[in-house]
């Protein structure tokens, strides 16, 4: 479930042919029913969310997505990452872990919730801050 929604986000397995591996299906959990599809250019691998963002990972990239308009926020490139690896820490000010696109590092990127987030008419609220590169040598 994402956060406090009743929103569940689904990767399709590719085994049934109407939903395709290069997207995310959006399942609203208190109408019991399919809400909405989002597609990717290549196949998604796994999610994650935070507050009222969201996470797809792809052999090559992470998308961050906002929840309220699903909407890319940003788009972090990554080496080739069959599994999808991600991680994510929650809270206003939170950061996301990915692979660097050099084999062997991280790339940390915070993100940080600005006051135009609190307000409910506001399309923005986040802001990328900085990314670092930790060496794993």
């Amino acid at each position: 479930m994402v956060g406090k929604s009743n929103l569940i986000l689904l990767i399709p397995s590719g085994e049934d042919t109407r939903y395709q591996q290069n997207s995310v299906l959006l399942w609203d959990d208190k109408r019991l029913k399919h809400v909405g599809v989002i597609k990717f250019g290549d196949n998604a691998l796994a999610c994650s969310f935070a507050t009222d963002l969201f996470m797809v990972a792809q052999n090559d990239s992470v998308t961050v997505l906002t929840m309220k308009d699903v909407q890319v926020h940003s788009k972090i490139e990554t080496c080739d990452n069959p599994r999808g690896l991600q991680a994510v820490s929650f809270g206003n000010n939170f950061c996301i872990a990915t692979p660097h696109k050099e084999i062997g590092k991280l790339l940390v990127t915070w993100i940080r919730r600005t006051e135009a987030a609190e307000s409910s008419d506001s399309q923005a609220g986040y802001k990328t801050m900085e990314s670092v590169v930790v060496s794993a040598h």
